[in-house]
């Protein structure tokens, strides 16, 4: 009987005791995994808004080639009218002179043969005093028949040539008015894809913010599970270090810097860290690079990825001079808490664990740090400085 009662009641102090450790724990795990799809979500939107707004930047370049050839076409077909209204004015300034030259033709034929040729020449004879004048008057008349009859020639010619170059024109016309119009009528067609690549954008943008709203109201409720967490540990810096104190954690490149970057979006309550700053920097190697000690110093504390919200699997060590430094999305551990480390040692793998779009180490240093332990297990996000301060 004392048996079965001590059973019960050793069950009872589980129920009351671990139970609701288990359930915050629980909520706070289901709260993080809802971060991080809605984290995919965005990051897959953002990507196909990315796509789309390449496309709309090259559509548009498009549609401004095609204006632009459009433009040049309207300015040769305003020349090619220029020319051939100047063509036409020619043809009328020399269809006038034709008129001109055969009634000056007909006129001198008229005064030569209007009585008949032998008496023209009989009236020339009689007007003139010598054999001189005789010939020098008939060969005058006739010249002046010659010329005017080379002047005909000339401008029907040149009136023949402009008539050419105007129906030249006319048909280059055609094809430039033709040109036009495939243009234009290319240009509709970019200009509709434009249309529906911009409603695509649009569609692409609301999703993303419709995402980030929904992480920043699961952000929201995922504090408020860590709000009954407990300060387990902590760590103030006491000052007399700067520039050259630590060393960089990886031989990595940098992906983000500290501070309001363009992907922390400061001050926008739905960005990816509540409109605060980004606290820290990141650094990709490529797993799974070594990650090294920045200090001398002490592991302070070590967290899984299972409750450690976005950190993936993290350690923390405290320095001499009380700053600690943070090293998250860890692979793998290579040391154990209360381990005493150099500058330079291994104390762990790079890796894509927690809230990671891939595999990078984030490395933050803190002036003044709280280790929470509870349903959230990991440090608080505010209290940093700019690593490139100790670096």
């Amino acid at each position: 009987m004392k048996k079965i009662i001590y059973k019960i009641i050793l069950t009872s102090l589980i129920i009351v005791l671990i139970l609701p450790g288990m359930v915050k724990a629980s909520t706070a795990d289901d709260k993080l995994q809802e971060i991080n799809e809605l984290q995919q979500q965005i990051d897959a939107n953002k990507s196909l808004l990315d796509k789309k707004s390449n496309e709309v930047d090259s559509l548009e370049n498009q549609v401004a080639v095609f204006d632009g050839r459009i433009r040049d076409s309207e300015l040769q077909i305003s020349k090619t009218q220029a020319e051939i209204e100047n063509l036409q004015d020619q043809i009328r300034r020399k269809e006038e002179e034709l008129r001109i030259q055969k009634e000056n033709l007909f006129e001198t034929m008229r005064v030569m043969y209007e009585s008949g040729g032998d008496q023209g020449m009989i009236e020339i004879i009689a007007s003139s005093n010598t054999l001189s004048d005789v010939i020098n008057k008939s060969q005058y008349l006739e010249s002046v028949k010659t010329k005017i009859n080379e002047t005909v020639d000339s401008i029907t010619k040149l009136k023949a040539d402009l008539e050419t170059n105007k129906k030249e024109s006319e048909d280059l016309l055609v094809q430039q008015e033709s040109y036009k119009q495939s243009l234009s009528g290319q240009r509709a067609a970019k200009d509709q894809l434009l249309s529906q690549t911009r409603g695509e954008e649009s569609e692409y943008k609301k999703r993303l913010e419709e995402a980030r709203k929904a992480q920043a109201k699961v952000w929201a409720e995922y504090e408020a599970a860590l709000a009954q967490s407990r300060a387990s540990n902590s760590s103030s810096y006491i000052g007399g270090s700067g520039n050259g104190y630590l060393i960089s954690p990886s031989n990595g490149y940098l992906t983000q810097g500290y501070g309001c970057t363009w992907f922390a979006q400061c001050g926008n309550p739905n960005g990816p860290y509540g409109g605060k700053i980004h606290n820290g920097l990141d650094i990709s190697m490529g797993y799974p690079g070594p990650i090294k000690a920045a200090a001398d110093g002490v592991i302070l504390d070590i967290g899984q990825e299972y409750n450690s919200h976005g950190w993936g699997n993290w350690i923390i060590i405290r320095h001499p001079n009380g700053l600690a430094t943070l090293y998250a999305h860890l692979s793998r551990f290579m040391v154990s808490v209360g381990q005493t480390v150099s500058k330079g040692d291994v104390i762990g793998l790079e890796g894509n664990t927690g809230a990671s779009t891939g595999s990078h180490l984030h490395f933050s240093v803190y002036t003044n740090l709280i280790i929470y332990n509870g349903p959230y297990h990991g440090p608080g996000y505010d209290g940093t400085v700019n690593p490139y301060s100790f670096l």
